[in-house]
């Protein structure tokens, strides 16, 4: 029988060493690949409906730090969605633009909203006539599913407390409201959701 020399023998562990090194270099980067693809694949694809929750929540915060009251249309302690009546009551009293009278909320028509993108639906049966508001005026604000957004509202004074939509039984604090988004698969408690707390 035939010994193998020495330096073969060290060729054949240098071989070995490398290979299993190439094997975990492989392994890690498909680690990174299935990663990087699986949280983009559960991440909302536009960030857009991040910034968008939270403009729409510092209008409506600025409306209250300066008037110290919220719009009459929102429901204290109560839900809404960016779509219907409602809506569009908030958002032309947070675009400014109520018709000049002594009921107007927004009295100083600050434009406390300015989300570019907002769907205008023209055969919608609760558009604003447009002699009265001249220009766009804002229908409906959808995340980036064409999902309309939940606004919560507190329910009172302060300390403010509105029930947590994501985790039954919490509450968040310090805040008049709460805008979100289930993201776009619709569920709650998804890596998609979008939240403004």
């Amino acid at each position: 029988m035939r010994r193998m020399s020495r330096s073969r023998r060290q060729h054949s562990t240098n071989v070995i060493i490398i290979r299993l090194f190439a094997d975990l270099i492989v392994l890690i980067f498909a680690l990174v690949v299935w990663t990087f693809l699986n949280v983009i694949g559960t991440r909302d694809p536009n960030p857009r409906t991040q910034t968008d929750a939270t403009a729409l929540l510092q209008a409506i915060e600025g409306f209250h730090n300066t008037y110290d009251t919220l719009p009459s249309v929102v429901p204290k302690g109560g839900e809404m969605l960016t779509e219907g009546k409602d809506a569009v009551a908030l958002f032309t009293v947070l675009y400014g633009r109520e018709e000049v009278t002594s009921a107007m909320e927004n009295k100083k028509q600050i434009r406390f909203m300015s989300i570019g993108d907002i769907k205008r639906r023209k055969s919608s049966s609760y558009a604003i006539d447009d002699e009265v508001l001249p220009g766009p005026t804002p229908q409906a604000l959808y995340d980036s599913a064409g999902r309309p957004f939940h606004v919560r509202f507190a329910s009172g004074d302060e300390p403010w407390e509105i029930p947590d939509p994501f985790k039954p039984g919490e509450v968040v604090r310090d805040k008049v409201a709460i805008v979100y988004s289930y993201g776009k698969n619709g569920k709650p408690g998804d890596r998609d959701d979008v939240k403004t707390w």
